[in-house]
């Protein structure tokens, strides 16, 4: 399971004031059941869901496995590579501990609840030599996710309708370290990928102390779906938790 785990792969708002922070609107369209949570097909900071999924993987697949957030069991490395004006947070690869994480106000929060990326610089069953076997392989294996074992909570509630938040990114090129978190080998390098799977983009959060975990599950019912190469039907997931404590200024 070890080469799964670059699969990073983790309510409403308690207080949803002015929907009007930093020039992003915080759209609350008829019928969107998460007040404070961009709509699936919304843009915030000149980015849909798609673009934002590129953009954390950049991130995420950017930072040395030293200091990785998803190997972080103290919060130390939580603002790790984080820049402009959206937070991102990954699930946690080590500890099912609540991580502390310090945000600044009037930072967006964006995160993937289960996702997965496939590239052409990784071994299978991640491997795509093009772009449209890349994006095959990142949906088959987005396949695989349980939509029904999504959760995400933000202070206690829950979200509702986690399954039409669904993506995949568009193509991208990303910058990998020596030591990487996906054991890409022979880095520091560069690669082209594709990802796919379910993303939350919270609007800013007003000072004070905030929770926020999700979680979802994937499934391989005879354990090689995508070329997994499990030896019989495997399930297993990712999650993530924290306590992020927004302050200060921007």
């Amino acid at each position: 399971m070890s080469k799964l785990t670059r699969m990073s792969t983790r309510s409403t708002l308690a207080i949803v004031a002015a929907l009007v922070t930093l020039g992003v609107a915080a759209v609350c369209v008829a019928g969107n059941p998460n007040p404070g949570v961009l709509p699936p097909n919304a843009n915030a900071q000149g980015r849909g869901y798609s673009g934002w999924s590129a953009a954390w993987w950049q991130w995420y697949l950017s930072i040395p496995t030293p200091m990785h957030p998803a190997l972080d069991t103290t919060g130390e490395f939580c603002t790790e590579g984080q820049s402009g004006k959206v937070f991102f947070l990954a699930s946690n690869l080590v500890t099912t501990d609540t991580i502390p994480c310090t945000v600044r106000t009037g930072k967006s929060i964006f995160f993937a609840i289960v996702n997965v990326e496939c590239s052409d610089v990784e071994l299978p069953p991640f491997f795509g030599a093009t772009e449209q076997e890349r994006r095959d392989c990142a949906k088959c294996f987005g396949d695989r996710i349980v939509p029904s074992s999504l959760e995400v909570t933000v202070d206690g509630r829950a979200l509702k309708d986690l399954a039409s938040y669904r993506v995949a990114s568009p193509p991208f090129t990303f910058a990998y370290p020596a030591d990487n978190i996906i054991e890409i080998p022979d880095g520091p390098g560069t690669g082209q990928s594709v990802s796919d799977g379910y993303w939350i983009y919270l609007h800013p959060l007003p000072a004070g102390e905030h929770t926020i975990s999700f979680s979802g599950l994937f499934d391989f019912p005879t354990g090689d779906e995508c070329g997994a190469g499990f030896g019989g039907p495997t399930s297993f997931g990712f999650a993530g938790s924290y306590t992020l404590s927004v302050q200060g200024g921007n």
